[in-house]
């Protein structure tokens, strides 16, 4: 009986080394998926998101009150007020999104970012004839060989019959 009992201990301590030894390999094949690539597309989209959606904090106007809202205004009229005797919509969106970069990039120690803003439908013009565009940040980032992280956001914005479509794009480079 003594000797039924030592084997029945080391079946079960086999079985139990069998089963950490299986999540051992299911955790380090796990690992294996989630690269530095994917992590870093990851990060960029939602820091893109965050800052889209991030509150200005300041003013109540609702041409200014989240960053999303300040970019189409800066788009469309660049020289809103803000507020009563606040800042102009461009000028404004330029200091909120270096301050909030600013914020973001505190792990990163060469952190660059160039964000693009251009309509997608009903082309907006500029009176020279070419299509409208704003960028804030770093724009030596466009000609850069450094490695660059690419993300897209998309604003919808109706304004009487026609709804217009801006496209938003972050690019980083660490």
């Amino acid at each position: 009986m003594v000797n039924m009992k030592a084997q029945m201990n080391i079946v079960v301590i086999m079985i139990t080394l069998a089963i950490f030894i299986g999540l051992i390999i299911f955790l380090l094949t796990l690992s294996k998926s989630i690269t530095t690539s994917k992590f870093s597309n990851l990060y960029v989209t939602n820091l893109l998101i965050s800052t889209m959606r991030a509150d200005t904090g300041y003013y109540n106007d609702p041409n200014c009150k989240t960053v999303s809202d300040l970019i189409k205004c800066a788009f469309f009229t660049p020289t809103w007020k803000c507020g009563d005797n606040g800042p102009e919509c461009k000028e404004y969106a330029n200091l909120t999104l270096d301050t909030l970069m600013k914020r973001y990039h505190l792990s990163k120690k060469n952190f660059r970012y160039l964000l693009i803003v251009d309509p997608l439908s009903g082309a907006v013009k500029e009176p020279t004839g070419e299509t409208s565009r704003l960028t804030f940040g770093d724009e030596s980032l466009l000609k850069s060989r450094t490695r660059k992280l690419p993300a897209t956001y998309y604003i919808e914005v109706p304004s009487g019959y026609m709804i217009y479509h801006l496209r938003v794009r972050l690019i980083i480079s660490d």
